[in-house]
């Protein structure tokens, strides 16, 4: 994003340059304390689920020794479990905040069952569980970005929400390998109690709490 903050280029389709126009997109979501919580909490998210992805692996690969098949089947469970949920999250209504904190809360007890199973075929239910809870979150929280962004402005704000997350995801490689290493017995249970940390701290989140899905 930043290189294209340099970019003064006029953009296709409209008045004025390219860094303009991305600048009162971040300036936007800078202000606006709804869409500033909506992100803090997708990158939170993402960083977690991202280390999750890396500590699997070398689960699967390192502790338990087994072929890579089984980080396939895994992640064939959690891409089922999340279209499920995406389905799911077309059908539910409510406080974005409550929605939130029961799925983060279900995400942490299904790493806590991992952490304590010592056995993959054990893990694919708590696995799909996850990708349930992930699918479901993804649709409430960017249908509730679509609904507060002014729609001249949803494609700046959608934009750089989806920087900010593949940013998240990509550090998120080299916490969770390093965090397995240092704390094999534990990585799943350290990830379960900064879910439910996280589920607590969006009770205080008062503008993204009230946000009515």
């Amino acid at each position: 994003m930043i290189p294209i903050l340099f970019i003064k280029h006029y953009r296709y389709g409209g008045s004025g340059p390219i860094n303009e126009y991305i600048k009162k997109g971040i300036k936007f979501i800078i202000y606006d304390k709804r869409i500033r919580e909506i992100i803090i909490v997708g990158l939170s998210v993402n960083l977690i689920l991202g280390m999750a992805a890396i500590m699997f692996i070398s689960l699967i690969d390192v502790t338990l020794e087994l072929p890579a098949i089984y980080v396939s089947i895994m992640f064939c469970m959690l891409v089922f479990g999340v279209s499920i949920g995406s389905l799911i999250g077309q059908r539910i209504k409510g406080s974005l905040g409550i929605i939130s904190i029961l799925l983060f809360i279900f995400i942490a007890i299904s790493f806590l069952l991992i952490s304590f199973s010592g056995s993959a075929i054990l893990d694919i239910l708590p696995i799909f569980f996850v990708g349930i809870s992930i699918g479901m979150e993804n649709v409430t929280i960017n249908t509730a970005l679509i609904g507060i962004i002014p729609l001249e402005m949803i494609a700046r704000a959608q934009g750089a929400f989806n920087t900010f997350t593949v940013a998240a995801t990509s550090a998120s490689s080299i916490i969770g390998g390093v965090l397995y290493k240092y704390s094999v017995s534990y990585s799943f249970m350290i990830l379960g109690i900064f879910m439910l940390i996280i589920a607590i701290l969006i009770k205080f989140m008062r503008n993204f709490y009230n946000i009515v899905y």
